[in-house]
């Protein structure tokens, strides 16, 4: 770990035990003064959702939607030979392929 962050605080050549209040105090500070990075799934991209959300609405209006019972079935042939993409299942499956 002291390779990956060398500043932090080291237990052995202080001769600090793991359950030392003192070594626990130091080590919160030290994590506490870490700048936080934000991940990839904490980056928002709001004008991407805005436009998804407005794409998702659009479809349901135009009905462009499947109930959850064609989709769970759709599901169930995922693991099985000859297994489809959704559009080329549906058209099989209404008898449409």
């Amino acid at each position: 770990m002291d390779a990956l962050y060398p500043a932090a605080p080291r237990r052995a050549s202080r001769g600090l035990r793991p359950n030392c209040p003192v070594a626990f105090a130091r080590a919160r500070r030290y994590v506490r003064a870490m700048k936080h990075e934000p991940g990839i799934f904490e980056r928002r991209d709001r004008e991407a959702e805005a436009a998804a959300i407005a794409r998702a609405r659009a479809d349901v209006a135009a009905g462009r939607v499947h109930s959850h019972e064609v989709v769970k079935e759709w599901l169930l042939t995922w693991g099985t030979p000859g297994r489809l993409p959704f559009k080329e299942w549906l058209a099989a499956r209404d008898g449409e392929g």
